[in-house]
C-alpha cells in the first residue's frame, strides 16, 4: 500500500498583527499517514507531527512572515519521506 495525500488549500493571513500560513492536507490513500514536517522555501517551519486517518483532513496553522506578491514553495513531508510540493503567491 502507498501513502497518498494532497494539499487541499493554502492561505496567508494576518491575525492580531502576526502573519500566518494555513496548510490543509488530506489523506487520500487507503492507509493512515503521519505528517512529519512542512517546509517553506526549503526551511522547516512546522515539525510537530500529526496523524491523518484515511480520508481525514487537517489544517496546520504556521506563524510565518510572508510578503504579498512573493511566490512560496510549500512542501509537506510524511514520516516515510513522501512529499507533496505546491507553489503559492499571497495577494495583497
Amino acid at each position: 500500500m502507498k501513502e497518498g495525500f494532497v494539499i487541499e488549500n493554502i492561505w496567508f493571513y494576518t491575525q492580531a498583527g502576526v502573519k500566518y500560513v494555513n496548510v490543509t492536507v488530506r489523506n487520500v490513500s487507503s492507509i493512515s499517514i503521519r505528517l512529519a514536517a512542512v517546509y517553506i522555501n526549503g526551511s522547516p517551519v512546522w515539525q510537530e507531527g500529526c496523524d491523518l486517518l484515511v480520508g481525514q483532513a487537517k489544517t496546520l496553522k504556521i506563524a510565518y512572515s510572508w510578503s504579498s506578491g512573493v511566490t512560496y514553495q510549500i512542501a509537506v513531508v510524511t514520516a516515510r519521506g513522501n512529499r507533496v510540493i505546491e507553489y503559492w503567491t499571497p495577494s495583497a
